[in-house]
C-alpha cells in the first residue's frame, strides 16, 4: 500500500512539473474598447500581409493581385500607383514578399529566392523600374534593415540571428525560446521552424524588438560586435507544438493554443503588439493590441471587435492604421488618444 501511495505521489509530482509554465499574462491596469473607422479605399484588397508608412504614403503588401504593393496617399485618399508586377520577367516577382524601410529606401525581400531588392523613396511613385538587386542570402526566413548597410536575418543559421553586411554574415547571436518543459532539448531546426522571428527597430535608438507568434525579445546595442544586450524576453501567450526533423522538417502548432502575435508596430515611446486570442480552427473574438514601452513594461490593453492583420502607427496624426476584416480586408484607422 505504501508503495502505491509513493508511486501516486511521484506520478502527481511528475505531471505537475510537466504542466508548470512561466507566467505569461501581463496585468494591464488600463483597458479600452477602441472603435475602428473606415477609410474609402479605391481598390479591392486581396490578402494583406504588411503595412508600411513613409510621410503620407501607406504601402500595402498584398499577397494576391496583378501587382503586389499598393502605394496609397492617406492625405489625398488616392491610390498613387502599384509596383512589383507578378511574374518572372524584369522587375517582376512572385508572392510572398516582405517589405521593410529605412529613411532612404524601400527594401523588398523576395523570399522564394532569398534575394533582397531596394527602391529609393524618391523613385517609389515611378514604379519598380528602379528596383535594384542587392544580394542573395541563403537560409533566411526574414530579413530586416538595421541601416542601409547592415541587415539582420532569422532563419536556419548557426545561431538564432545573423547580422549581414555587403551580403555576408559577420555576426551570429541569440538562443531560441524554451518556455515549456523539455523545449530546450528540442533540436534547433524544429525550434527555428516554430519560432519564425520578425523584427522591428526603434525609430531612432539602437534598440531592436524581435517577435514570434508567442514571444517578444528586446535588444539594445544591436551593432555590438561582441554581443547585443538582451533587455527583456517575455512570453505573451502559452504555446505548444509537434515537430519532426530529418529529411522532413516541420513544427505544427497544437490546435488548442491561441494564434497569438500576428503583427507588431511601434512609435518612439511604445510597442503595439497585435494579438489574436482565437484558437486555431476557431473564430469569434476580435483582436487585441497589447501596448508596452520599449523596456517591455505593460502600458494598456486595446480591445477591438474586428480581426486585425496589419498595423502602422502615425505619431503626428495620433492614429493607428490597420487592415481589418470587415468582412473582407479593409483599410481602417483608430485614434490613439481615445
Amino acid at each position: 500500500m505504501k508503495q502505491i501511495v509513493l508511486f501516486l505521489i511521484i506520478l502527481f509530482s511528475f505531471f505537475a512539473c510537466v504542466g508548470k509554465e512561466d507566467k505569461y499574462d501581463d496585468e494591464f491596469e488600463v483597458k479600452k474598447d477602441v472603435e475602428l473607422y473606415s477609410i474609402e479605399y479605391p481598390d479591392i484588397l486581396g490578402t494583406s500581409m504588411q503595412l508600411l508608412m513613409n510621410d503620407s504614403l501607406i504601402l500595402i503588401n498584398d499577397f494576391r493581385g496583378d501587382s503586389l504593393i499598393h502605394v496609397f496617399d492617406i492625405k489625398n485618399l488616392n491610390l498613387v500607383c502599384k509596383i512589383v508586377a507578378v511574374g518572372n520577367g524584369p522587375n517582376e516577382l512572385i508572392s510572398p514578399l516582405e517589405i521593410q524601410r529605412t529613411d532612404s529606401n524601400l527594401y523588398i525581400y523576395y523570399r522564394q529566392a532569398n534575394i533582397l531588392y531596394s527602391i529609393p523613396w524618391s523613385k517609389i511613385t515611378e514604379g519598380s523600374t528602379y528596383m535594384k538587386k542587392l544580394f542573395q542570402i541563403s537560409s533566411s526566413n526574414h530579413l530586416y534593415p538595421l541601416s542601409d548597410s547592415i541587415f539582420i536575418s532569422s532563419g536556419f543559421h548557426q545561431k538564432r540571428y545573423a547580422l549581414i553586411e555587403k551580403g555576408e554574415i559577420f555576426k551570429e547571436f541569440g538562443e531560441y525560446p524554451a518556455y515549456w518543459r523539455g523545449e530546450k532539448d528540442i533540436p534547433d531546426e524544429a525550434r527555428a521552424m516554430f519560432h519564425q522571428t520578425n523584427f522591428l527597430k526603434h525609430p531612432d535608438k539602437q534598440r531592436l524588438l524581435t517577435y514570434t507568434s508567442h514571444v517578444i525579445e528586446i535588444y539594445d546595442d544591436i551593432f555590438n560586435l561582441d554581443e547585443p544586450l538582451l533587455v527583456k524576453n517575455k512570453l505573451i501567450g502559452k504555446y505548444s507544438y509537434k515537430f519532426t526533423v530529418g529529411n522532413i522538417l516541420s513544427a505544427d502548432k497544437e490546435v488548442d493554443i491561441e494564434r497569438g502575435i500576428v503583427y507588431v508596430a511601434c512609435s518612439h515611446d511604445y510597442i503595439y503588439v497585435v494579438y489574436d486570442p482565437n484558437k486555431y480552427e476557431a473564430e469569434g473574438k476580435g483582436s487585441t493590441i497589447l501596448v508596452y514601452d520599449w523596456s517591455g513594461n505593460p502600458i494598456e490593453l486595446l480591445l477591438f471587435n474586428k480581426t486585425i492583420s496589419c498595423l502602422v502607427i502615425a505619431e503626428e496624426e495620433m492614429k493607428g492604421y490597420v487592415i481589418a476584416e470587415d468582412p473582407d480586408d479593409s483599410l481602417m484607422y483608430f485614434n490613439l488618444n481615445q
